[in-house]
């Protein structure tokens, strides 16, 4: 059981979950000016406030971003330079809120990966610059020289997931942050 202390008391999570959102439209109610609409919707916002987020202690340096996969909007960690990409998902054992991480190269890459010191098993989804899904490898924790996924194909961004977490195929579409 996930519990939380609050006030002295023991909290189950979805208990503080569901108090704050009936606190949250409480409040939402008693507003008279109607929001602005935003410009930039959830897809394509560039950064994603970690605040609220389960984030765990290995992915903290890491940028947010809020990705859509099949209509959902969901948070990654976010891999945009070389130092960030070589440590990935590294003795990473759990995501927390975290539905990936997300990797972006600066031209197009056919890099391979790898699972070295992973130790969760992943969906690697290779994707181009418009978040087409190209290649799907299926990949598992490892030691050795066994442990590089080389790609078949070109791509512009990766998409680390856990195994089956999202039903995609080859040629589905992922909404990117700036696009």
């Amino acid at each position: 059981m996930d519990a939380r202390r609050w006030g002295g008391r023991v909290l189950d999570r979805g208990v503080a979950v569901k108090a704050f959102i009936l606190a949250f439209a409480v409040v939402l109610a008693g507003c008279t000016t109607a929001a602005a609409p935003t410009a930039t919707p959830p897809s394509t916002a560039a950064t994603t406030s970690a605040a609220s987020l389960e984030i765990p202690d290995e992915l903290i340096r890491f940028p947010i971003a809020t990705i859509e996969i099949g209509g959902v909007f969901v948070p990654v960690a976010v891999a945009d330079s070389r130092p960030l990409r070589v440590r990935g998902l590294r003795e990473v054992t759990d995501l927390g809120d975290l539905a990936g991480m997300l990797f972006v190269f600066d031209a197009p890459s056919t890099a391979s990966f790898t699972m070295r010191d992973t130790l969760i098993a992943l969906d690697l989804h290779h994707l181009d610059a418009d978040g087409t899904v190209l290649e799907i490898i299926s990949m598992e924790p490892c030691t050795g020289a066994a442990c590089s996924f080389p790609a078949s194909v070109e791509f512009r961004y990766s998409l680390e997931t856990l195994p089956g977490a999202f039903d995609l195929a080859v040629g589905d579409r992922i909404g990117l942050p700036g696009r």
